[in-house]
């Protein structure tokens, strides 16, 4: 934008705008009581008589022009008729008269068949001439089946062999590993699951060995909790319980085989009383539905119905209790089947806070099974 000349007055004159003493004057002839862009500023140059005819850059304004397809009115600014000939309303009215016209630019380009299924499918002379393979599908789905059956095994860019077999170094029983893993072993030494946790960690081989590798590992995450529970224990003392509970386990697998196949693991468990599968979570459970079933008072029993939220550490959670009996006598008990152990956790001595609370609120009644409950020494 040019700056304005302006000349600092001597005598006092009135602002045409305001009526203020004014101090400016301009080369226009206009008089204003400050020269910076404040409100009379403004009003002096952007009023009615600076505008239209009024300005000294006044061009006529915009020109009347019709649609070159519709014959519509449209008004343009002067300066696009330097360059632009045709005049349209909108764009569908210029697509119609470009396709009328012949001006509709061709499709460069041509059709190859797709590599897995056949169709045909439209590619450009640059996607063709940038194709590495000059191999194009008609969908992702193609390419996806395309490279299952013919980037798989050995076909595979990334193919390193296959599975390597290797021998356990200590009972020499042959087993199969992916080669990456193969590649990161640095002594290309190898053990088997049993010979591991019997002779590498010094564990023992658990009671339970061959179920499942999810029910392993979680015993032996249980028990190396039950070893740390108490910092203060001597390193005897904690080898002392540790193998006490190992045997009391394996006594009670011994003297109830038919328990080995649910120790430690979900499954389902018909009961007669609800005429239906239950879903149960452990073996704690398991004992708990076979004493409910022997029961003559109960009549039925619900598994994981409730929820309910309590707090801990400034945080919300929820807790779902194990089992609602219903008894003969239209009277109802909640029961959560809970291992002893867990009992010293503060977070689970929390939930079963929350528990007692709601079913007083109901006016049920509260209990706890643990090993004392469920018959277990």
């Amino acid at each position: 934008m040019r700056k304005r000349k302006q000349i600092v007055l001597d005598s006092t004159v009135e602002c045409k705008w305001c009526g203020q003493q004014a101090h400016y004057i301009f080369s226009t002839g206009n008089i204003c009581c400050c020269s910076k862009t404040i409100k009379c500023f403004g009003l002096l140059f952007r009023s009615e008589d600076r505008s239209g005819p009024e300005n000294g850059n006044w061009k006529g304004g915009p020109v009347k022009v019709y649609c070159a397809q519709c014959g519509k009115e449209k008004f343009v600014k002067r300066k696009t008729l330097k360059w632009q000939v045709n005049f349209f309303c909108n764009k569908q009215c210029q697509g119609k008269w470009r396709k009328q016209n012949g001006l509709v630019a061709k499709r460069r380009g041509f059709w190859i068949d797709c590599a897995y299924c056949g169709m045909p499918k439209w590619v450009t002379p640059a996607g063709f001439r940038n194709s590495k393979t000059k191999l194009f599908f008609c969908s992702s789905k193609c390419f996806g089946k395309w490279l299952s059956v013919f980037k798989k095994g050995r076909n595979s860019p990334t193919w390193k062999g296959g599975k390597v077999k290797v021998e356990c170094e200590i009972c020499g029983k042959v087993r199969e590993i992916d080669p990456g893993e193969y590649e990161k072993s640095e002594s290309k030494k190898f053990y088997c699951r049993e010979c591991f946790l019997e002779k590498m960690i010094g564990r023992g081989i658990p009671w339970n060995i061959g179920l499942t590798k999810e029910t392993d590992v979680r015993v032996a995450l249980a028990a190396e909790k039950v070893s740390n529970t108490k910092q203060n224990w001597s390193e005897e003392k904690r080898k002392e319980l540790s193998e006490g509970a190992s045997k009391r386990i394996i006594k009670r697998i011994l003297d109830n085989p038919e328990l080995i196949l649910s120790y430690g693991k979900a499954g389902h468990f018909f009961s007669e009383k609800n005429n239906r599968e239950l879903f149960y979570r452990s073996s704690y459970e398991l004992l708990a539905f076979n004493i409910l079933e022997q029961l003559s008072k109960v009549k039925k029993y619900e598994v994981e119905t409730i929820q309910i939220p309590y707090e801990y550490q400034g945080r919300q959670y929820n807790t779902i209790p194990d089992i609602l009996v219903t008894y003969i006598d239209n009277t109802k008990e909640l029961i959560e089947v809970k291992s002893s152990f867990k009992m010293k956790d503060e977070k689970e001595n929390t939930k079963i806070w929350a528990m007692n609370d709601y079913a007083a609120l109901q006016g049920w009644d509260f209990n706890v099974w643990t090993e004392k409950e469920l018959n277990i020494n």
